[in-house]
């Protein structure tokens, strides 16, 4: 998922909604910083100790911001499990290949990968995490960020973008795929393209939530953003505030609706992760790729938020602990408890 998708649900509490993002910007602004599940459940269960003590449940920004970043990760597992993205992922991987019609088409150029992401018959792995490693490296920052020109190098050398880490840890897609999935390079732009689609057309829906969703964002400290993961991680990062900032400024959200602009887009992450930029004719698969996507929103959002109860809260985030499977047996069993996408 990325980042509106991961967001929106939370308009009225910004801080939980930027909490959904921080994640993402980990792996933009100081890849080498990850929250694991651990570290979201020791201090949620600290918070809801000290709350058993008071008359009246508190809302902090910290607690707030510990909470998103829970449904984030909780989100994603459900998200990557849910037969509909594997389907739909597999479908535009292998659009992009027949598009691309290469000596090769399923697979990045000779030397992109080394031979630990190439199984024995020679043909590009599937799996999300080898080729994550392999194609991305240690020095460009994590998966395909929409990234920016070179007056946005404020942020610690990093670019920030609007899109999310799509392949993250954990997604272990390889298995529930065909045995002819594309590999490699469509297989990435694939990914890429489904997560940056389902955005568009939720934004799509409904313009007005992304503007909302800009100015919830602008009310966020974004020091205090900072202090909370320096909290929590043993590791201490001075690049995350500097990088919402500039995320906050930019608005590229707002790109993924015009195909000439989102193409660019994509390009800055195929540029950042030293892969081949997609050619012009890459356009002319985008509105079918944006149909496929917004006719099937609803499968690929299942057990995911979307509303708020009475009181301008997502019952998701706030009944109960939240669920954090370490792993996913059971494609239908939901990552986090409360009310989900209808």
């Amino acid at each position: 998922m990325n980042y509106f998708a991961h967001g929106v649900a939370f308009l009225d509490r910004p801080y939980l909604m930027a909490g959904t993002a921080v994640p993402d910007w980990l792996m933009v602004a100081d890849r080498r910083l990850r929250i694991r599940p651990r570290q979201v459940e020791a201090w949620l269960k600290q918070a809801r100790t000290k709350d058993s003590r008071r008359p009246e449940p508190s809302r902090d920004v910290f607690t707030e911001l510990v909470q998103g970043i829970g449904q984030h990760l909780a989100d994603d597992r459900r998200f990557h499990a849910n037969p509909a993205f594997l389907e739909l992922s597999y479908r535009l991987s292998r659009d992009v290949a027949e598009l691309l019609d290469g000596p090769h088409p399923f697979a990045p150029p000779s030397g992109t990968l080394p031979e630990k992401a190439v199984d024995p018959a020679g043909r590009t792995a599937v799996g999300w995490e080898a080729l994550g490693r392999a194609a991305i490296g240690k020095e460009t920052g994590g998966w395909g960020y929409l990234g920016m020109t070179a007056s946005d190098r404020a942020t610690g050398g990093r670019e920030t973008d609007g899109i999310g880490a799509a392949g993250r840890e954990g997604m272990g897609m390889g298995a529930d795929l065909p045995s002819d999935a594309p590999g490699g390079y469509a297989a990435f732009v694939g990914h890429l393209l489904l997560e940056v689609l389902l955005d568009a057309a939720l934004i799509e829906e409904n313009p007005i939530r992304l503007e909302q969703y800009y100015q919830r964002l602008d009310q966020v400290d974004v020091q205090l953003v900072q202090e909370a993961v320096n909290r929590m991680t043993p590791r201490q990062t001075l690049r995350l505030a500097p990088m919402i900032a500039e995320f906050r400024r930019l608005r590229v959200l707002w790109d993924y609706l015009e195909d000439r602009k989102l193409l660019d887009r994509l390009n800055q992450v195929m540029r950042r992760v030293r892969l081949p930029e997609l050619p012009e004719a890459f356009s002319d698969l985008l509105p079918k790729a944006r149909q496929a996507v917004a006719s099937r929103k609803q499968q690929l959002l299942e057990g995911i938020p979307s509303r708020m109860d009475s009181m301008g809260q997502a019952q998701s985030a706030d009944v109960g602990p939240i669920r954090l499977p370490r792993g996913i047996d059971n494609a239908q069993r939901p990552g986090i408890d409360g009310p989900t996408r209808p």
